[in-house]
């Protein structure tokens, strides 16, 4: 009777956990199809618009606090401005802006949001 107590405990733990969300699942399989958000943001890394977002980010903190460290892509990917940033750069894309940093510091000097210029 213990042996079936243990098994039951064994079967109902999660073994396999999401390293980005900590859910967890019984199956490697399903963890390896799983795609929560920070895992789908970490894997668009490479993408040119979220590259951009990424580097105007980085600009916008640099523009609110005086110190030159800047964030790492942990940090835009756990930020709320990210789907911001990555939407705003990708209407620049679309539009084919010349100059989408130097467009990113006037909106910053000029204290515009980027969610009015997105539609």
């Amino acid at each position: 009777m213990a042996g079936q107590t243990k098994k039951s405990e064994t079967s109902s733990a999660k073994a396999f956990v999401c390293e980005h969300c900590q859910k967890g699942f019984s199956k490697e399989t399903v963890l390896a199809v799983h795609n929560c958000e920070t895992k789908r943001r970490l894997a668009q890394e490479k993408e040119s618009g979220v590259r951009l977002g990424f580097n105007c980010f980085n600009q916008f903190h640099r523009s609110l606090r005086s110190t030159a460290a800047d964030k790492t892509y942990r940090e835009f990917v756990d930020s709320p401005y990210y789907l911001a940033f990555v939407k705003f750069v990708r209407y620049l894309v679309e539009i084919r802006a010349v100059a989408p940093e130097s467009y990113c510091d006037w909106l910053l000097r000029n204290n515009k949001k980027l969610d009015d210029l997105v539609s």
